[in-house]
């Protein structure tokens, strides 16, 4: 929760969901709702790699800044349409560089962004989608089972970075 009496260090909730997913503690789920005991599967938002055995999943991430994402964009004024997506990359220095693609489709972020909930779930209830058959794995995991949050972080689009950058169609 966003309480008061929870200390993130002098870290913003952005710094500290990135540490989170860094160092692989959580895979996140954005959702417009913030009140979910269990996610239960269901048909959105939708996987963009691999094939999941069932049309219906939990679905998460194993990148934070696109669950957030995904928490902060109305499924409702966007007819569902929120895509998002991240490319990681490393220099042979060793240097990681990662590329987001955040976009919707609807109006202005003043009728598509609002609150939502980021839940942190449980890696082991999860499977990892490959990029292609037989490939590397991509950052999307699902679970055919309802899954029981560790916990849910309010968010609101005042968290998400990136605001200022979206690409939105009309």
């Amino acid at each position: 929760s966003r309480a008061p009496e929870v200390d993130l260090g002098g870290c913003d909730l952005y710094r500290f969901v990135r540490w989170l997913d860094r160092n692989g503690l959580a895979l996140f789920h954005g959702d417009e709702r913030i009140d979910l005991d269990r996610l239960p599967p269901t048909d959105w938002p939708a996987a963009s790699h691999g094939e999941p055995e069932a049309g219906e999943f939990v679905y998460a991430t194993a990148d934070a800044l696109c669950s957030m994402f995904l928490a902060i964009v109305d499924p409702e004024s966007t007819g569902r349409s929120a895509i998002q997506r991240v490319e990681h990359f490393r220099s042979l220095e060793g240097d990681e560089v990662d590329i987001y693609q955040f976009h919707y489709t609807g109006g202005e972020s003043s009728t598509c962004l609002r609150p939502g909930g980021l839940y942190l779930l449980p890696r082991d209830r999860f499977r990892p989608l490959s990029i292609y058959p037989g490939g590397p794995i991509s950052t999307e995991w699902v679970s055919l089972e309802p899954v029981t949050p560790l916990a849910c972080l309010v968010t609101t689009p005042g968290d998400f970075p990136f605001t200022d950058r979206f690409v939105v169609s009309a």
